[in-house]
């Protein structure tokens, strides 16, 4: 299972190369700004970096902030495919921290999370350094980091968070994560692996022992779908029926979130519409792209009250 996944990990780093002469995953955008490669773990790995866009010229008042973790299965893919997404969501008004986070299969989700969990708490401290108030976070992502957004937001509004954080940093988070963005993600890692998504059993397997009797109770407790309550964060979800994730995931979530009562602003494509494929997002100009920004505009419009 670990020979296939990093066959993957090598397949989609070439994957990525190649699609840079396709789309520009780095696009210039006007009165945006970018610091690059900061550490968030001053002795951390070479996962702990992150960038940072923001706004130009902003003012005096101090700009809501997005903390972004990126897809590819918790094992793939980096920062550097969402500099576009992140830099269009800056230029909207916001503070955007674009983060990478240990990628499995060397690293397990504890410290994936525990990743997180530090970027937060930097973004928090740093956010004024570039016109941001930390106090005011949209944590977003895209599939595995649609995952950890909401894993974290899940962790701390549900108080089953021992073992993930501290009460300290739970009634943190529960008080500076204002919301969450959630692209095409992955909610419940049990029904994932019969979603028939490509080569989802080697993500999995990246992640835990798929042959340990007790995984099913192990992927249940690594799923943000059984976490929720009515203290979830408010919640902006994307996908498109044609994606393979889209029933068993996204719907299911939203469900999940409408019967709690939070508040979720649903972006859902039908059938029909091709380009809404797993990972859209991160081709720009789709009309899809255009649309699911639009939504992304007005649903954190009225989250930060702008």
């Amino acid at each position: 299972m670990k020979l296939r996944l990093y066959w993957i990990k090598f397949k989609t780093y070439l994957e990525v190369a190649a699609s840079r002469f396709v789309y520009n995953f780095n696009k210039f955008v006007p009165n945006v700004k970018a610091k690059r490669n900061i550490k968030y773990v001053e002795k951390g790995n070479k996962y702990n970096k992150l960038d940072v866009f923001y706004p130009v010229n902003t003012g005096k008042e101090k700009l809501p902030v997005v903390v972004y973790f990126h897809g590819g299965g918790w094992a793939a893919y980096s920062k550097t495919c969402y500099a576009t997404l992140c830099k269009k969501i800056a230029a909207m008004g916001y503070v955007v921290f674009n983060c990478n986070y240990s990628l499995a299969p060397k690293h397990k989700m504890p410290k994936i999370i525990a990743d997180a969990k530090e970027a937060i708490l930097f973004a928090n401290k740093n956010a004024s350094k570039f016109g941001g108030d930390g106090n005011k976070i949209c944590l977003g992502g895209d599939s595995a980091g649609a995952h950890i957004a909401s894993f974290v937001s899940a962790l701390a509004t549900s108080g089953n968070f021992d073992g993930w954080l501290s009460k300290e940093e739970a009634d943190k988070f529960c008080k500076i994560v204002k919301a969450n963005m959630l692209f095409y993600g992955a909610f419940d890692l049990n029904s994932i692996l019969f979603s028939d998504f490509h080569d989802i059993v080697a993500y999995m397997g990246g992640l835990v022992n798929l042959k340990d009797k007790t995984v099913s109770e192990t992927l249940k407790s690594y799923s943000p779908v059984h976490l929720i309550t009515p203290s979830f964060p408010p919640s902006l979800v994307a996908s498109g029926e044609i994606d393979k994730l889209h029933e068993s995931q996204s719907k299911v979530f939203a469900d999940v979130l409408d019967e709690n009562k939070v508040h979720c602003e649903k972006v859902f494509f039908e059938q029909n519409e091709f380009r809404a494929m797993h990972a859209y997002m991160v081709i720009d100009g789709l009309k899809t792209t255009e649309t699911t920004f639009n939504c992304v505009e007005a649903f954190l419009s009225e989250v930060f009250d702008k």
